[in-house]
């Protein structure tokens, strides 16, 4: 699906020729379709993390406006954000205003162990915040205090709480 959007807004801000335009605007569609009916956790209010684990919630939907999948404006995406907002404990990702990839102990990753959080879904969920926070003002102060407690100064991609 990335790829065909990424094919089709090149085509039309370069003004080059695209003979599969209609075959790639379907595929995109069918495909969002399938994404929004198959992904998206009805009882939870958020995307999961595959079609088989609609239950595991997975900080990689926080890209969706990124790519331009949905606007991060859309009640289905601010909500599947403000459960990655909440702790583990609570069922979100986000400890210490950092943010897991996802919850280990529902998903196997087939590499096992405890996992910190990572640096790029705490900017990846800064982003959203922000994004969203063109409609939802109240989450605006959350990615400013994201970033400036947490992001600042750090070099590493996994954060480990254990450290």
């Amino acid at each position: 699906m990335i790829r065909s959007s990424l094919g089709l807004r090149l085509a039309d801000k370069r003004s080059l020729p695209c003979p599969n335009r209609q075959r790639w605007l379907s595929a995109r569609d069918e495909l969002y379709e399938e994404i929004m009916s198959k992904a998206w956790n009805a009882e939870g209010k958020y995307f999961g993390q595959s079609y088989e684990e609609t239950d595991v919630l997975d900080s990689a939907v926080l890209i969706m406006p990124l790519v331009f999948f949905m606007h991060g404006s859309d009640p289905r995406f601010i909500s599947s954000l403000k459960q990655i907002l909440k702790t583990p404990e609570r069922g979100g990702l986000t400890s210490n205003n950092l943010v897991y990839r996802y919850d280990v102990t529902k998903s196997d990753d087939g590499v096992g162990g405890e996992e910190g959080t990572f640096c790029l879904c705490t900017l990846w969920c800064v982003e959203a915040l922000t994004r969203a926070g063109e409609y939802d003002r109240t989450l605006l102060p959350r990615a400013v205090s994201m970033f400036e407690v947490s992001l600042i100064g750090l070099r590493r991609e996994l954060m480990s709480l254990f450290n």
